[in-house]
C-alpha cells in the first residue's frame, strides 16, 4: 500500500466522516452546501446495508475491509451480531474506533486492525464479509483481487455505478477525475455494472444480487447472502 494513499486517508477519515455522517454541522459554500445533499446517499447506502445484514448477522461474526470509523460495525452490534472485525489502512480511523469500542465497551466483541486489503497476510475469517465505498478505491485490476480473496465466503459489497446520471457525472468530475488530474498517487473510481458482473463470472461467483434505490443515487450494493 503505497504512503500516498495511507497518508490521504488519515488526513480525510474525519473530514469525510464529518461530511458524509455528521451534517447537522453547517457548512458554508453553495458547492459544499451541494455535495452535502449528495452526500446523503451515504447515509441510504448504510441503512440499506443494515437492512440486507440484519437476518444474516445474528451471532454471527463480520469482516469489514475499509470500515473507517467504524460506523457499520457499530451499528451491526446493536442488531446482534456476535464479532466484528474492522480492517483499514488509517491508523487514526482504527484508533478512533477502539476508543470508540472503549467507550462502549465492546472491546471483546471488535477488534480493529491497521492493515490494507490487499496485503499478503490472509484475511481474517468471519462469516459475512463487507466492504461499503471499499471498491471506489480501488483500481479494477485490485477490484479483482478482492473479489478473488472473498470468493468462497459470503459477502456485501458496494460500488458507484457510472450511470450517467446529473449526480453520478457531477461527483465524477468533482472527485474522480479531480484526483487523476492532480496526479498524488490517490485514485477513485466509478464502475459500469458489466465490469462488475465479469469479475463475478471470472470468479465463478453465482446467485449475487443487486440492489440499488434513488436515496443511494449512483451506489450499488451486491451480494451473496442468500446462497
Amino acid at each position: 500500500m503505497s504512503k500516498a494513499i495511507k497518508d490521504y486517508w488519515n488526513r480525510k477519515i474525519k473530514i469525510w466522516v464529518d461530511t458524509s455522517y455528521n451534517r447537522e454541522k453547517k457548512t458554508s459554500g453553495i458547492l459544499n452546501r451541494f455535495f452535502q445533499i449528495v452526500r446523503k446517499s451515504i447515509d441510504e447506502r448504510l441503512q440499506a446495508a443494515l437492512q440486507i445484514l440484519e437476518p444474516y448477522i445474528k451471532g454471527e461474526s463480520v469482516l469489514d475491509l475499509g470500515c473507517g470509523n467504524g460506523n457499520l460495525g457499530f451499528a451491526l452490534m446493536e442488531r446482534g451480531s456476535a464479532q466484528y472485525i474492522g480492517l483499514d489502512i488509517s491508523e487514526v480511523a482504527i484508533e478512533e474506533c477502539n476508543r470508540k469500542a472503549a467507550s462502549l465497551g465492546l472491546n471483546d466483541r471488535m477488534t480493529f486492525i491497521c492493515s490494507g486489503v490487499l496485503e499478503d497476510s490472509s484475511l481474517p475469517e468471519a462469516h459475512i464479509t463487507t466492504g461499503l465505498g471499499l471498491l471506489d478505491w480501488l483500481h479494477p485490476h485490485d477490484v479483482e483481487r478482492v473479489i478473488n480473496r472473498v470468493k468462497n465466503r459470503r459477502f456485501l459489497f458496494s460500488y458507484s455505478e457510472q450511470d450517467n446520471s446529473f449526480s453520478e457525472i457531477i461527483h465524477r468530475f468533482y472527485l474522480v477525475k479531480r484526483l487523476q488530474w492532480m496526479n498524488r498517487g490517490v485514485y477513485a473510481y466509478h464502475f459500469k455494472r458489466q465490469l462488475i458482473e465479469d469479475i463475478l463470472k471470472k470468479n465463478s461467483i453465482k446467485n449475487v444480487t443487486f440492489v440499488k434505490n434513488k436515496g443511494m443515487r449512483f451506489g450499488v450494493i451486491f451480494h451473496n447472502l442468500d446462497v
